[in-house]
């Protein structure tokens, strides 16, 4: 059960756990890889989601289950990055120029500290080809565009 996992992990029983610990141990015990009762299997975590999102694009062999690429994008992120969840784009634009014309694309943003940049003087960012946006979930600090 989940005292098993708290205590395991960090050293007392579940309900002493706070609101943050608590979700981490649910993380394991609800998780659809987990050994647990199969009928409370129910989660993935970000990171998984975004380890099957990388996959997807890798490998030639899973490319027929899925349609366009994922970019993730993080301006947090110190480098440059080649737009996989491992190593994020740090630029809006970057991900928008990486996306296909197709439509099939989706964006993953991931939430930071600091705002996307969609405008910079004398520029604005045009949507010009259909793509997937999509705000990762996470701590609540929030994905902004500015």
């Amino acid at each position: 059960d989940q005292d098993v996992i708290s205590v395991n992990n960090y050293g007392v029983n579940y309900n002493q756990l706070p609101a943050s610990l608590r979700d981490q141990v649910n993380n394991v015990f609800f998780n659809v890889m987990s050994y647990h009762d199969l009928s409370l299997r129910e989660r993935l975590t970000e990171g998984q989601l975004d380890r099957w999102a990388d996959a997807m694009d890798q490998y030639d062999s899973r490319r027929k289950v899925r349609y366009g690429n994922s970019w993730f994008v993080n301006s947090d992120w110190p480098g440059g990055g080649n737009g996989t969840a491992a190593s994020p784009f740090s630029s809006i634009y970057n991900a928008l120029n990486s996306a296909s014309a197709s439509g099939d694309d989706m964006l993953y943003f991931k939430q930071t500290s600091t705002p996307y940049q969609t405008s910079v003087p004398g520029f604005i960012v045009v949507l010009n080809k259909p793509m997937t946006l999509r705000a990762m979930r996470g701590d609540g600090t929030g994905v902004w565009l500015r």
